[in-house]
């Protein structure tokens, strides 16, 4: 059951995955401790599902216990806490609390910067997330490297028209634009300019490279 609705999640079927989904996870409950692999897997997809959605609030409620257990589980260095990290920081700054997502944030690009090599397209995430939400919180100045890494390894490492490149440019863009709002007078809309000359035709989905990702699921 847990797996049907996976599968309806990976080709966008989100209201269908999600009562299923939410039943697979009451039998797991059931049958296995809560913090079993299976467990925290479908409890992940419930949470991806209502995010999804756009349903934050409902999101939240599964994605912190979920990633709450993962961190105990496997410690904060593990691919599973890693991602599922850097999703909760950035639900709290789709809910409007970048305050709260930053420490989240941190803690993935730590956990990023300890576990894989540092041209991975890993970091496109967890760059991208540490520039979104300090640019949310008007520290441009430090969002403004993360930013940059990002646009480099997205580019190098993926390709000039990858969603994930196609992300980190709308956001330094983005960053730039904002902190022209800010500072105006000083060139950072000239930079913005720039960077949307280079947004490739058509944009992705905007959710790609937005800085979350999927949760690799397994043991």
């Amino acid at each position: 059951m847990s797996l049907k609705g996976s599968l309806l999640m990976d080709v966008g079927r989100f209201e269908e995955a999600l009562p299923i989904l939410l039943q697979a996870k009451a039998a797991l409950a059931d049958e296995l401790d809560p913090d079993d692999p299976e467990v925290l897997t479908c409890g992940n997809n419930i949470a991806g599902c209502y995010y999804r959605l756009g349903r934050l609030e409902e999101a939240l409620e599964h994605m912190l216990p979920v990633t709450e257990a993962l961190t105990r589980k496997y410690g904060d260095q593990h691919p599973r806490s890693i991602s599922a990290t850097n999703n909760l920081g950035m639900l709290f700054h789709h809910l409007g609390d970048p305050e709260r997502a930053l420490p989240f944030a941190k803690t993935a690009y730590e956990g990023t910067a300890a576990l894989y090599p540092r041209r991975s397209p890993k970091f496109v995430v967890a760059s991208n997330s540490m520039s979104i939400i300090l640019t949310a919180l008007d520290r441009f100045a430090e969002a403004e490297p993360y930013a940059i890494d990002a646009v480099s390894t997205a580019t190098e490492t993926l390709g000039p028209d990858h969603p994930y490149t196609v992300g980190a440019i709308r956001n330094i863009a983005d960053l730039y634009a904002k902190w022209d709002e800010a500072e105006p007078g000083v060139g950072h809309d000239a930079q913005a300019a720039s960077w949307r000359e280079r947004m490739p035709e058509p944009e992705s989905d905007p959710d790609e490279g937005s800085g979350t990702e999927a949760d690799g699921g397994g043991g």
